[in-house]
């Protein structure tokens, strides 16, 4: 409730140091703090019938309070993987550009591999991912896919988003976990096995 001017500047403050920041415990710290001056603070109850049932509540509140933050911080995008899917075009005109052989082949394996969250939802949701994604095309920049309704929407106006900041993060994270893995000699993958559980035979009973 101070000056509103001096808060916007503080704001502003916060954001730059917040993009400055590798500090994922800082960044953090510094998204909360956003968060409870844009748009105050609050305390939320949460209960149930059990322990298992409070904590998953709890946890659900968390990933939703700490959604809103991040909404607020650097807004929403298209969600259900439609923001990424228009972001296609920008990297097809450049590989058409680039003289590289090794930048078209990268920019091909990029443009793929944003239409895989797309694919892995629809799929998820039991539908042919290829069938849906042409539809999408055909419907134009800004749809996607409605596992729930079943249908192509204007995401957007069906209230599907992303967090855009959450969405940037896991871009980065998967780029530089591909960088990595193209740069390296050896790559350790460890599969764990499913445990098989123990079948007790039931014993006999002698009879007397």
């Amino acid at each position: 409730k101070g000056n509103p001017r001096r808060l916007r500047q503080h704001i502003a403050g916060l954001r730059a140091a917040f993009s400055d920041s590798d500090d994922t415990v800082l960044r953090d710290s510094l998204r909360k703090r956003i968060g409870k001056l844009l748009g105050g603070s609050a305390t939320l109850w949460v209960g149930g019938g059990t322990k298992l049932e409070i904590e998953a509540r709890k946890e659900l509140a968390e990933r939703t309070a700490a959604s809103v933050r991040a909404a607020m911080l650097e807004g929403v995008v298209p969600g259900g993987g439609a923001a990424l899917l228009a972001c296609r075009s920008s990297l097809q005109q450049m590989s058409a550009e680039s003289e590289d052989p090794d930048e078209r082949a990268a920019y091909r394996i990029l443009v793929r591999a944003l239409a895989e969250p797309f694919r892995t939802i629809v799929a998820n949701a039991g539908c042919d991912a290829s069938d849906v994604l042409a539809e999408v095309r055909m419907a134009g920049p800004g749809h996607g896919y409605d596992v729930i309704q079943g249908r192509v929407v204007d995401v957007m106006q069906a209230g599907i988003y992303d967090p855009a900041v959450v969405l940037k993060a896991a871009v980065y994270a998967a780029l530089t976990t591909a960088g990595m893995a193209l740069t390296v000699d050896v790559l350790i993958h460890r599969t764990e096995q499913p445990k098989q559980a123990s079948v007790r035979t039931p014993s006999k009973r002698k009879q007397l």
